[in-house]
């Protein structure tokens, strides 16, 4: 039997004998197949550039902070958390609980509204308040471990680290109450941390602050009671 010229063709010492052919026209076909095989690689590539050019300018916006109406400050602790408003809002501060089953019970036969207004596992003791239609900026901190504070309906995250302060922002374009969790894992009760934050219109966020003046006012410097603080004595 005749073999092949070797510049036709050659063996290639592999587990499955391909064949390598020096053929002028598998080369050709070879080549001409080259441009499609990259196109396969660089089409896909084409709709990620398209969504990432403008996703840039809305991560910007995203960490810029406007000029806000309201600025108030949330702190994290294991596992409440506390709302303090500045001087010019009030000069107060506040705790927010999770009520407990008892406590949901006790509230609707109090007649402080239907069972569907305390949701189990949302439903707090003290609400944030804030006017619809003003930009809230919120300083975000922690005071014993790493907390986040996060509310979905407004789109915002933002982590609660001791020791520094983060900002974030929203603006409630419609009245109503808006729940929002701890979104970062801070020990065995951390799936109980809710907070509540109800937007109000302007008249009912003035009265509600005059209100809360005297609810949470202190007495000299008397820190806020927490649950790791004893009682005044």
């Amino acid at each position: 039997m005749t073999s092949l010229p070797e510049e036709k063709h050659r063996e290639l010492e592999s587990g499955d004998h391909a064949r390598l052919y020096t053929d002028e026209s598998v080369c050709a076909s070879v080549e001409r197949s080259m441009p499609e095989r990259d196109q396969i690689f660089t089409t896909p590539s084409s709709p990620a550039v398209a969504i990432a050019v403008p996703s840039f300018r809305l991560l910007r916006d995203q960490v810029t902070i406007p000029k806000a109406d309201l600025t108030i400050k949330a702190t994290g602790y294991a596992w409440y958390w506390k709302f303090t408003y500045p001087q010019d809002a009030g000069g107060f501060e506040f705790e927010v609980r999770m009520l407990s089953d008892e406590e949901r019970i006790a509230a609707v036969k109090a007649g402080k509204g239907k069972e569907a207004d305390f949701p189990r596992l949302l439903a707090v003791d003290n609400e944030v308040v804030v006017p619809v239609n003003k930009t809230v900026a919120v300083q975000v901190t922690a005071g014993d471990v790493l907390h986040a504070f996060a509310v979905p309906s407004f789109a915002v995250k933002a982590d609660a680290v001791p020791g520094r302060l983060n900002q974030t922002w929203f603006r409630a374009t419609k009245e109503g109450i808006f729940y929002g969790q701890c979104s970062e894992l801070c020990g065995k009760d951390h799936a109980f941390m809710p907070l509540a934050i109800r937007v109000v219109s302007q008249e009912k966020y003035d009265a509600w602050l005059a209100d809360a003046k005297k609810k949470y006012a202190r007495i000299g410097d008397a820190p806020v009671q927490t649950a790791q603080t004893d009682p005044v004595r």
